[in-house]
């Protein structure tokens, strides 16, 4: 899946066209793994083109694929992927920043987990077919092909979120609706207890003289024919070349291991038939009527008891037992370093609190120095102002007290005195009143300063709007990241070793295209 943009950077029409292509792939997936219809039955359609075209003006807000049986349009599942749209691009119209390789990572991982849930999905016994259903805005206008239709949910569903993935653009969310079956599948194991139950209490009959309504124990198992085995049936079993080389096994030793190995049936449940067939494409044991009812489209399917005669068993046991020791060991020793990096991540989760509060402190002692060293330099300059000043007020009342003494002589001018006394008294008065005139006329002109006002001001450092400035755009002290480093882990394997059941090639799936049957669209 490839977008047109660079390689780290996403545009519209890129974002459209990878999730255009995985819709194609991911509903062909699902529809040729359900077994909807074989891939030689595809055909070219324009569903996708007319989807494609809604992502692109983001009108898209969910497409479900609907799984239904044909003739009762009994809803059995519905796959549902959710589309979000960041619709701020057809007014920005600027390509998001997430790398291809990111992208096609997250989808990889929702494809593998649509396959993986397939696997566990019980198989469509009956006829079923599809409807594609794709919700829009309301004011969208559709093409008249296009219908309207329910929702068909599922009554009393079981759902399963899946993955999501997202190119920043489009954010797809992926969600299985199935229906909640009463019935196991047919070769699932039932319940040990119950097995184990069974075999305390009851006794093994004889399958051969049960047959002929006579009530015997076996003493022995016939893995082979499946059933147990009186000591007089024991003895023909052994006879018959057919039956001679059959594994068997006494029946304490089978009660033991019943449990494991007895409780798998070996017979069809729905058909009430020994499997005798096997099917390749579903991995699964058939009978003659599962062919000819459920697997009519399946290819080479093959002989049970020539199947089972190929597989090496004692060699699969003790490759198999090898790789679980491996992986036990492996999970152990994965647990014991995920318990070590959960102590690890205490320890650095302490640290950045801890630094975060060592960062405040340094601040803060920092601020502390700058307020005392401003403050001292406030008090210096503010004593030297101020005793500036007190010394001119000292000045000044001496000044006054001069000129009022003055003025209380000049009353007694001519009284007490001869008229030299009189004229000398006045010149040194008169010599006084111009010593102080000139002082205040200094004041005026040239001794400006004893007159002017003094203020006192702070001038702020240029830096401090800067500072402020950043601090208010700081978003936060710093980012908490996680950093994953890759641990590498040896696992001893098992030599690689054949398949029990070999598989038939499977049709590329990348040259598969639907098949609609039918256009639906509900909003």
């Amino acid at each position: 899946m490839a977008a047109t943009a660079t390689q780290n950077a996403i545009t519209l029409k890129g974002s459209t066209e990878i999730v255009s292509e995985f819709f194609s792939f991911g509903i062909n997936s699902i529809l040729y793994q359900r077994g909807i219809y074989p891939p030689e039955t595809f055909t070219d359609n324009k569903i996708i083109s007319q989807v494609k075209e809604w992502l692109q003006q983001m009108t898209v807000k969910k497409l479900v694929v609907v799984i239904k049986d044909i003739d009762t349009k009994e809803v059995f599942e519905r796959w549902q992927f959710d589309v979000e749209c960041d619709k701020s691009v057809l007014s920005d119209g600027k390509p998001r920043e997430k790398s291809e390789k990111e992208i096609n990572k997250e989808i990889c991982s929702v494809l593998r987990q649509i396959t993986a849930s397939v696997t566990f999905l019980p198989l469509l016994e009956s006829a079923c077919a599809f409807d594609l259903l794709v919700y829009t805005d309301k004011d969208l206008e559709v093409p008249d092909s296009w219908g309207e239709d329910g929702p068909q949910f599922i009554a009393n569903s079981e759902e399963v979120r899946l993955r999501s993935f997202t190119t920043l653009l489009h954010k797809v969310d992926a969600m299985l609706s199935t229906f909640k079956r009463k019935t196991l599948p047919t070769t699932e194991v039932v319940s040990t207890k119950q097995v184990m139950s069974s075999v305390s209490s009851n006794p093994v009959p004889c399958g051969p003289c049960k047959q002929e309504k006579v009530n015997t124990k076996a003493y022995i198992w016939c893995y082979n024919c499946n059933e147990g085995l009186c000591s007089t049936c024991s003895g023909h079993h052994k006879k018959f070349g057919s039956t001679r080389d059959h594994k068997t096994i006494d029946i304490q030793t089978y009660k033991s291991y019943k449990p494991s190995i007895g409780a798998i049936k070996t017979k069809c449940d729905p058909h009430d038939q020994q499997f005798n067939l096997f099917c390749p494409s579903h991995l699964m044991p058939c009978c003659d009527e599962c062919i000819s009812n459920l697997h009519t489209k399946c290819t080479g399917i093959k002989s049970l008891t020539s199947v089972v005669e190929k597989t090496k068993i004692e060699q699969s046991k003790a490759s198999v037992e090898k790789d679980i020791k491996s992986i036990l060991l492996f999970l152990n020793t994965t647990a014991v370093n995920r318990t070590s990096n959960i102590q690890k991540g205490e320890q650095q989760y302490k640290r950045i609190k801890e630094s975060v509060g060592k960062i405040r402190k340094e601040i803060n002692k920092h601020l502390d120095l700058l307020e005392k060293k401003l403050c001292k330099d406030a008090d210096t300059v503010w004593s030297e102002e101020k005793a500036k000043l007190s010394g001119f007020i000292t000045e000044i009342e001496e000044k006054k007290k001069t000129l009022m003494e003055i003025q209380g002589d000049l009353h007694t001018v001519n009284v007490h005195s001869s008229k030299l006394q009189s004229f000398l008294w006045m010149h040194q008065i008169e010599q006084t009143v111009h010593q102080c005139q000139r002082y205040v006329e200094d004041m005026e002109t040239v001794n400006y300063e004893i007159s002017s006002d003094v203020d006192i001001k702070i001038e702020q450092n240029e830096q401090i709007e800067k500072i402020l400035s950043q601090l208010k755009s700081l978003k936060s002290f710093g980012e908490v990241k996680v950093v994953k480093s890759h641990i590498t882990m040896n696992r001893e394997t098992s030599v690689r070793r054949e398949a029990q059941v070999e598989l038939q090639g499977q049709p590329n799936i990348h040259n598969m295209t639907m098949n609609i049957e039918k256009r639906l669209r509900s909003t």
